[in-house]
Formats: structure tokens, sequence, C-alpha cells
């Protein structure tokens, strides 16, 4: 399509109308044919952000590293590239980009991103830190609250309840806040309460797995065991190409010695993500109870090398060894 009788005002009405049809790839062409005209990084940035629309995440990198070598001070190129390598999982880029983004424009979402990357690497402490300087930017900021929550256990009650209700008290809608405060109040022994507010988060976004996992799960504990292979299985018709549906039904069925069908879930679990630490787990433990010692040593010494430090794996190594 040719775009160069349009005006800059026009292409760029253009590029937003495209946009909003879905129509990605001619959209960027529109901001691509407007950058040739003006090298306006930001207009690179568009490229990009469209580009992860895409889920094209070479050329969206591209694109905001091109508007960065132009424009060190663009910020916003920063903070979408360090939001692309979140979501790649490049969790050590995530931060440094991030981090140089602060150093331009503090703000309170790109603290909690941050906070975010150093907690998926490990860096409580630091996550802490960066979810705290989020709230203290924007105290009504649910979203900072609901992820500093995530850096406390289960076993620290306390905090992490109060975190989770700030959470819901600032977005009632708050799904992933629903879901996890049900999840800790199921921990913790509050049934009504807890499938209260997992069920509200399944109201707010059926699409979400883990929701139905934990209502499976508080099911489950309840022995209402024809509603919890219901949730589970409505998780595995959610999550289709995900291992870890597969592998909470199969523990399910485990325990309710419909072994065949555990085992069959198991490898289905297993060959979606063969690196899945609990699929390797779970199946390994499974696999000693069933006396097929080495498949079991197999998925175990696996795991041990996924996750050198996860004691849950050490131990059942040790106790096959010595069995």
């Amino acid at each position: 399509m040719d775009y160069n009788n349009l005006s800059g005002d026009e292409l760029v009405k253009k590029a937003e109308y495209l946009e909003n049809q879905g129509d990605i790839e001619q959209a960027i062409m529109c901001w691509q044919n407007l950058f040739q005209r003006k090298a306006d990084p930001v207009l690179l940035w568009h490229c990009g952000r469209l580009a992860v629309k895409n889920k094209n995440w070479k050329q969206a990198e591209e694109k905001f590293l091109s508007a960065i070598a132009l424009d060190s001070k663009l910020h916003v190129a920063y903070e979408s590239l360090g939001l692309l390598y979140l979501d790649t999982l490049n969790l050590e880029y995530a931060c440094i980009y991030l981090k140089k983004c602060l150093t331009i424009k503090k703000s309170a979402h790109v603290f909690s991103l941050l906070g975010v990357a150093q907690n998926r690497l490990g860096l409580i402490t630091k996550a802490r830190d960066s979810f705290r300087k989020s709230i203290k930017m924007d105290p009504d900021y649910e979203e900072a609250y609901y992820n500093l929550a995530t850096t406390f256990s289960n076993t620290e009650y306390k905090k992490k309840l109060l975190l989770l209700q700030k959470a819901i008290q600032l977005d009632p809608n708050y799904s992933k806040a629903h879901r996890e405060l049900g999840w800790l109040l199921r921990k913790h022994k509050d049934f009504l309460n807890a499938e209260t507010h997992i069920k509200k988060a399944i109201e707010l976004d059926e699409s979400d797995g883990w929701a139905h996992i934990y209502l499976g799960n508080l099911l489950w504990t309840q022995e209402n065991f024809s509603l919890a292979e219901k949730a589970f299985n409505k998780a595995v018709e959610i999550w289709p190409n995900q291992s870890t549906p597969y592998w909470c039904l199969a523990h399910f069925y485990e325990y309710q010695d419909r072994f065949q069908e555990s085992k069959e879930l198991y490898e289905k679990a297993l060959l979606l993500d063969p690196d899945d630490i609990e699929a390797n787990l779970r199946y390994g433990l499974f696999l000693i109870g069933m006396k097929e010692s080495d498949k079991a040593k197999s998925l175990l010494k696996h795991a041990n090398n996924l996750d050198p430090e996860d004691e849950r794996v050490n131990k059942a190594l040790d106790k096959l060894e010595t069995s």
C-alpha cells in the first residue's frame, strides 16, 4: 500500500486506525514511512511497540535499540525494552534497561516492573525495595501492593494478607489479588473466605488457569472430589498447551488411586514442557511408588540439574539412592 501521498498527520491517523483494526503490519509500515521522512526516534519506538503486539520480539528489540541509539534519553524506549526482556525472561537485561529508564525518569510503574524482574531473579530484598519505592511514589498503585505481597511466603501471613487486602481495596476487581488472597486463606484453613475470593477471581477472569487450579485444590482439601476434578479439568481446557494443569490433575488422580490416568497426564505434562521441575519431581515420586526406580531416578536427576538447590528433589534422590 502506498502512503506517500498522505501528509504526516494523515499518516499518524492512518497508523492509529490500522492498529485499532488489528492490522499491525500495515500500521508498522505507516510509522516506518514517517520515520523515513523524519528521523524521529519516537517513531521507531512506535514500530517496536507494535512489533511487541505481534509478538515479533526480535523486530521489537531492534526498533527499541535503534530508538535509544538516536536518543539516549528516550525513557519510553528503555521502559519498553525492559518490559520486553521481562516478558521474554531475559531478566538480567530487564533490570539493566529498567534501571536506565529510572535514571532518566522515575515512575511508580517502572519501579514496580524492576521489582518484578528482581523478584524473579530471587533478589527479594532488592525487589521489596523497588516495590516500596513504587508505593512511595504512588500510594494508590494497587499493582505495587500486590507485587510486594508476592515477595512474602504464606507463612508470613499477616504481612501478605494486609498487602493483598490493600490491593483489593484500591481495585475491587483486581482478579489476581483475589486469587492469591484466596490461596493464602486456604493455606490458613479459612475455607469459606478462600472460596469466595477464588471464585471472585474466576468471575473476573475465567481464563486464569491458576484460579481454577486453586479452586480444585481447595475443593480437594474439603473432600469435594467431583467438583475438584471439574475445576482441574477446566484448567486443562483453558491452558491446553501448558504443563501445569496436567500435572495438577495427575497429582489429584494419583491420590484417587486412578494410576493409569495419572501416569498419562504426567507424561502429557512432560511432553509439553520437559523442563518443568514440578512435573519431573511429582512424576518421579509417583514412579517411586510404582516401583519404576530407573525412570524415577532419570526424572529426578533432570529436576536436580534444572535446580540443584531444590531440597525436595535432593530429598527424593537421597531416598531413592538408599532404598
